[in-house]
């Protein structure tokens, strides 16, 4: 959808790295591609939604970064970003180069056509392996990471199953007192 070319880490020293030991990877990455004014990473990844891949690797980097960004504008080369925070939106600017996570709002991505899909098994792909990018076999996977899963499991509830009847507006007044009464709306 656009990109000139790919670069691709890959190997089994790869496998069951946390956050830390991926960002890493990633860092030592960009490191060999070279020169760049921006890099931009999804907020969350499957890095277990801890969050930390994209602002460990800018860390890594020294780079500014901007997290949670919508929207992003270049102004004076400089970079103006919008971030969605819990309950608000705020703007900040950072100089380039930077580094800057990305939530879903930020694009509604379009469909590559046919001509672009064919056009893209022909753009240039790099792999490199874990010595390609300088990183030790225990800079990575569980001996290069600093947290181990010890469980992982999956939230279960019963539901109360409350079946509310009536003409629309009885029923809307039932159900509003029942969750008034669970404690899941409050009345201010």
């Amino acid at each position: 959808m656009g990109a000139d070319e790919g670069y691709m880490l890959t190997g089994p020293e790869f496998e069951n790295s946390d956050a830390h030991a991926t960002a890493a990877s990633l860092a030592a990455g960009i490191k060999k591609i070279g020169q760049f004014d921006m890099i931009l990473c999804g907020e969350t990844s499957e890095d277990q939604y801890s969050f930390q891949v994209g602002p460990r690797t800018a860390e890594i980097l020294n780079l500014p970064q901007i997290t949670y960004a919508v929207k992003i504008t270049i102004q004076d080369g400089k970079i103006v970003a919008e971030r969605s925070l819990e309950d608000s939106y705020e703007t900040v600017e950072s100089k380039l180069p930077a580094f800057i996570t990305v939530s879903r709002e930020i694009n509604e991505p379009r469909l590559p056509t046919l001509m672009a899909i064919m056009a893209a098994s022909k753009k240039p792909m790099t792999a490199w392996t874990a010595a390609d990018i300088g990183l030790k076999p225990s800079e990575l996977g569980r001996d290069g990471s600093l947290t181990e899963p010890l469980k992982s499991a999956v939230a279960t509830g019963e539901r109360k199953r409350i079946l509310i009847q009536g003409e629309p507006k009885e029923a809307a007044e039932k159900l509003a007192s029942a969750l008034v009464g669970e404690g899941a709306v409050k009345v201010t």
